[in-house]
């Protein structure tokens, strides 16, 4: 792997009109970024699917499909950079799985191999992974996967994309030099933690 700093931006379908000035800047005005900067995907949903774990925006309407392709086609086609669902909601049960508006999106986002799905449910994964074999997965911060050991589990699962740790692990470094050099690569770090360091809270807040 190279040595650029890769960033994972927020707001895929609100910050949409943003996001795009963004993108189109990094690729027209380059002397404005450093340049070992890229992004790498862009995450959110669109609203409002049952599948959400992340925050709810009450004010944004149901997307059209036409939107919803305009938008994946955006990111996917334009700048090679993938849309990554962040399909999180702990309270989600089987018979959720076939909610048509969620496979709807689900169905577009199987366009190509590069788009993504953040995922703490197993069984969910097994659903998307049987019908949408084109969508790769991450594995959520939400499990609040403290443990190393559970966490190097986590790591060499190669249905897992990427891994996203728990916050409280970003500077436990004893841990991470642990790591190998595949492992490493397959770590991202959340950066926006709201809680505290160490919440006793967290996984019952999700």
């Amino acid at each position: 792997m190279n040595n650029y700093l890769y960033f994972i931006i927020p707001g895929m379908y609100e910050h949409y009109s943003l996001n795009k000035n963004l993108l189109f800047l990094l690729k027209n005005e380059k002397h404005l970024f450093y340049d070992d900067i890229k992004i790498k995907s862009v995450y959110g949903n669109f609203q409002h699917t049952i599948f959400e774990g992340g925050r709810v925006f009450h004010n944004y309407n149901f997307s059209s499909y036409e939107k919803i392709e305009e938008i994946i086609n955006f990111y996917n086609l334009n700048f090679n950079i993938p849309v990554r669902y962040v399909f999180t909601n702990g309270l989600l049960e089987e018979k959720h799985y076939t909610d048509r508006y969620t496979n709807i999106l689900l169905e577009l986002a199987n366009n190509n191999k590069i788009n993504e799905v953040v995922l703490r449910d197993d069984n969910l994964k097994k659903y998307i992974k049987d019908n949408f074999p084109n969508i790769s997965f991450i594995s959520s911060t939400t499990k609040c996967l403290n443990n190393t050991n559970l966490l190097k589990k986590e790591l060499q699962n190669k249905d897992y994309k990427m891994v996203c740790l728990d916050y409280n692990l970003n500077h436990n470094f004893t841990f991470l030099n642990s790591l190998n050099k595949k492992e490493k690569e397959k770590c991202e770090f959340l950066v926006n933690a709201i809680c505290p360091p160490g919440c006793p809270n967290r996984k019952k807040h999700y």
